[in-house]
């Protein structure tokens, strides 16, 4: 909201500059469509970069926040900041050139509209500098200048709980629509390890970790188990299968979760896994109920 308001101020001075300039009936329009072809232009460029000064545009949504962001990891305030930084220059130089004309009055005020002028380049320059140190973290952009780490502390919660095979089953209060059919997926496959070495005695949901501005999560295993008590932990926000209104998306998970599940439990690793960690693997979803034709589409 800050960044829009700060946008609005700087094309706004911007078009007061290019009318008392220019003092016609096409001052507004030419103004307008200006500015349209800014933001455009703003919305084209950033959409091919996720780093570098491209961030700085205003309307460049590529990579600014990651989809744990606001729910496991507060907003990054890095790149709001830098970007109201070079808004507000805009909106300062614009108003500054007013007054260097010579027909704008004296000596006094030319020299005066000649520092606010360069002051507000300066601003405006500095954020894009600031941008251009910009890095792409897994809970946002940050900007090592204007990081504060306090904004690296996960977001506290009260998780959700129920209970599957005796074993709790939490989530995050965001995922809460969820919580009954992870804890149905879970039971027969908690049932099936339950007494094993190394069977969860906990499942948690914990935040997926991204590597790029266009949400994609990190290769490897999604699922892991570690702890001790051991844990199962569950990035649910990686899934793009779960429950929705698309026709299959729930069976897709309810046959992936028990899968990814089971996989972390038999210590696979990054991989198919041994010949040995297939055969249990297979075993144990078998007798979890999914046959073993539908595991290798669930595969």
């Amino acid at each position: 909201m800050a960044v829009g308001a700060a946008a609005v101020t700087a094309f706004s001075a911007a078009g007061f500059t290019v009318g008392a300039f220019f003092p016609s009936r096409f001052a507004a329009p030419v103004a307008a469509f200006g500015s349209f072809l800014a933001l455009f232009g703003s919305f084209q460029i950033g959409f091919g970069h996720a780093s570098g000064w491209p961030l700085i545009l205003p309307n460049n949504a590529n990579g600014n926040y990651q989809p744990v962001s606001g729910i496991f990891y507060p907003y990054l305030p890095d790149l709001p900041i830098a970007r109201m930084m070079f808004l507000a220059g805009i909106a300062v130089a614009a108003l500054g050139v007013l007054g260097l004309p010579a027909r704008a009055g004296g000596a006094w005020l030319r020299r005066a509209a000649a520092v606010v002028t360069l002051a507000g380049v300066a601003a405006a320059g500095t954020a894009v500098g600031l941008a251009r140190t910009a890095r792409l973290t897994p809970h946002g952009v940050v900007i090592p200048a204007l990081h504060d780490a306090a904004n690296d502390r996960p977001i506290g919660y009260t998780p959700v709980c129920a209970h599957a095979a005796g074993v709790p089953v939490c989530l995050n209060p965001a995922y809460r629509r969820y919580l009954p059919e992870v804890a149905a997926d879970l039971r027969p496959v908690l049932a099936e390890v339950a007494g094993l070495p190394g069977a969860p005695a906990r499942v948690a949901q914990v935040a997926g970790r991204y590597t790029s501005g266009k949400f994609e999560f990190e290769a490897g295993v999604a699922v892991t188990i570690s702890g001790r008590p051991p844990v199962l932990r569950v990035p649910l926000d990686v899934f793009n299968t779960l429950p929705s209104a698309t026709p299959g998306s729930a069976a897709q998970f309810d046959q992936e979760l028990p899968l990814l599940s089971v996989h972390a439990f038999v210590g696979a690793g990054n991989g198919a896994g041994t010949a040995a960690q297939q055969a249990v693997q297979a075993a144990l979803l078998q007798h979890a109920g999914i046959p073993f034709a539908a595991q290798l589409q669930a595969l």
